[in-house]
């Protein structure tokens, strides 16, 4: 709006004067509870915005007096301004919560006043001018839960922050440091840690350190880290994000354990091999492998079934066709490789020697891992005796259908259900709302791609199919038009791919209890606020190319947090608490 002072009408809107105008009486006012005046030319809040006064019970009341006004504000945004200093009587706001100053001029004299704001839970400072070390005097802050201090020019954290004893988000990018005290930042109930573009080195983690219990997602991209711990195992049972890409590691802990593992960005460091305990991870989603100096991928890879994004491209690889294969084609590759003698251990693996010597006499062929691969074979039924032959000598954990011209799921399906965990049945001719018609039950299933068909509508799915492990769905490119709550039918659904369809409308309660929704390239043409509201939850929202104009293309660059933040502010006041308690009982 370009304001560059706070209007003279909001400084005037609890006059008796300005009351009488509006038709409104002054027993009717109340106190305002969020003040929004972000995005503007502000330099300066004077003491007579926020005065430092607080009346005791025994002061004299002073009719001449202004008291003040903004007393009851429990959310303060003035970020994207050009302040240079904050009013002390901020102190005074005993019901602010949250405080967002972020993209100021503010320097380190500002966190003399921020620091006795007691009852903060959110401060973001980001995009300032404090440097040198965040002061000792954060730990007055104890009830503070996010702490945002990116892009500045901070060299060190006081290990008085292990005195914020609620906080949960820590992002600390883009600054100057060159250790994280994580002797302290351990002791804490941290769900994200984000330290990109800083100047850390040597090892992040201290040798006494050997779990992060809640850790969520850890960025330590962009930096000088030649390896995250010197322990050969290292606890993370709750990550979901792992960044590490463009540091000098040459190898990367055991993963086993870490359990909900969907993303590892290792891009650009010099690992020499595959971690330890990767192939253990059956939620695994995305791995980024791209300028490392691997020589050679592991075949077992090949079995990694909810894996949809390998890149290992500029590694040294002595089999030089890999470099150039999409992932599902580089998988294929690699499991075609495997020998009898591979099949993988850690993996949900029932075969025995006698079922591998069985496959030699199947009517089709079983790969070692359980996995039926009858795509691109022209299939336009599947019938019950097809498969009675193969089941009757093979544990079919993964079956592959896709570029066929199948029109429907077929039902001979039914005859895998005690051990079938993955189907593929993407590519292939699957129609509108005919694509199934009979009831099915796979109580195994755990990952299901019916993208790049022309289905239109969940219904049938949602009538027929009964899969209560279903946690990966891919139903990308179709011509799905509305998006209903699915979790009511597959409880432990995290992963929802969608993308490249015609849905209209994002509801709130299709999305809650989601890990990943990706709705690119849709029709929605509008953002509902409290999304925002399902940010404990939600790690991964994939919105672009829609039809809504807000949130701009600038905010949805900065990721799936900054998105819901943007859309947590839009919410009516009063509306956000109820949501929050909403969500908490999902």
């Amino acid at each position: 709006m370009g304001l560059r002072s706070i209007p003279e009408e909001v400084m005037k809107m609890y006059d008796i004067e300005t009351l009488n105008a509006s038709a409104g009486a002054w027993y009717e006012s109340v106190d305002l509870s969020r003040l929004i005046a972000a995005d503007n030319e502000i330099e300066e809040v004077g003491d007579d915005i926020f005065p430092d006064v607080q009346l005791g019970a025994n002061d004299e009341f002073n009719e001449e007096q202004k008291g003040n006004q903004f007393g009851g504000l429990g959310t303060l945004d003035l970020h994207g301004n050009r302040l240079k200093a904050l009013p002390l009587g901020l102190r005074r706001l005993e019901h602010l919560t949250t405080l967002n100053v972020s993209s100021n001029r503010l320097s380190n004299d500002c966190l003399e006043v921020v620091t006795q704001i007691s009852h903060l839970k959110e401060l973001r400072l980001a995009k300032n001018a404090l440097e040198g070390s965040l002061t000792e005097s954060v730990r007055n802050l104890s009830g503070l839960e996010v702490l945002d201090i990116h892009d500045n020019r901070l060299a060190s954290l006081p290990d008085a922050i292990c005195e914020l004893l609620n906080l949960r988000i820590l992002d600390v990018s883009g600054n100057c440091l060159t250790t994280l005290p994580f002797a302290a930042l351990a002791q804490l109930p941290l769900t994200e840690i984000t330290a990109s573009r800083n100047k850390l080195n040597s090892t992040l983690l201290p040798v006494s350190i050997d779990e992060l219990p809640k850790l969520q997602t850890l960025d330590v991209s962009n930096n000088a880290l030649t390896s995250l711990t010197e322990k050969s195992c290292f606890r993370m049972p709750l990550l979901i994000y792992l960044n590490v890409s463009v540091n000098r590691l040459s190898h990367l802990p055991d993963l086993t354990g870490w359990t909900r593992l969907l993303t590892l960005n290792a891009e650009d460091n010099k690992l020499t091999s595959i971690p330890e305990g990767l192939f253990s991870l059956a939620s695994l989603k995305n791995i980024e492998f791209t300028g490392n100096s691997l020589s050679k991928l592991d075949n077992r890879i090949g079995l990694m079934d909810h894996l949809s994004v390998l890149r290992v491209a500029n590694n040294p690889l002595r089999e030089r066709r890999l470099l150039t294969l999409n992932t599902e084609d580089l998988k294929q590759a690699l499991r075609e490789r495997l020998g009898a003698d591979e099949t993988p251990t850690g993996l949900d693996d029932e075969a025995t020697v006698g079922d591998q010597l069985s496959q030699q006499v199947s009517t089709w062929p079983v790969k070692a891992g359980g996995i039926l691969d009858r795509s691109n074979t022209k299939l336009q039924t599947l019938e019950t005796s097809d498969l009675e032959a193969v089941v009757a000598s093979n544990a079919i954990r993964t079956l592959t259908l896709h570029h066929n011209l199948l029109p429907q799921l077929p039902a001979s399906i039914k005859i895998l259900g005690t051990t079938l965990t993955a189907l593929d049945l993407s590519h292939n001719t699957l129609r509108s709302d005919t694509y199934m018609s009979t009831p099915l039950s796979l109580p195994h299933l755990k990952s299901l791609d019916l993208s790049c068909n022309t289905i239109t509508t969940f219904t049938p799915l949602l009538s027929h199919l009964s899969a209560p492990l279903l946690a990966h769905l891919s139903i990308s490119y179709n011509r799905i038009t509305a998006l209903p709550p699915l979790r009511p039918h597959f409880p432990q659904l995290a992963t929802l791919l969608a993308s490249d369809n015609s849905i209209a409308a994002l509801p709130v309660e299709a999305v809650r209890g989601l890990t990943t929704l990706d709705v690119a390239r849709n029709d929605i043409g509008f953002l509902e606020p409290r999304l925002g509201l399902l940010e404990g939850g939600l790690k991964s929202l994939v919105v672009g190319g829609n039809r809504f104009r807000v949130p701009r293309y600038t905010v949805l660059d900065r990721g799936t947090k900054a998105t819901l933040e943007w859309l947590r502010g839009r919410i009516p006041a009063g509306e956000e608490e109820g949501g929050k308690e909403e969500d908490s009982l999902d």
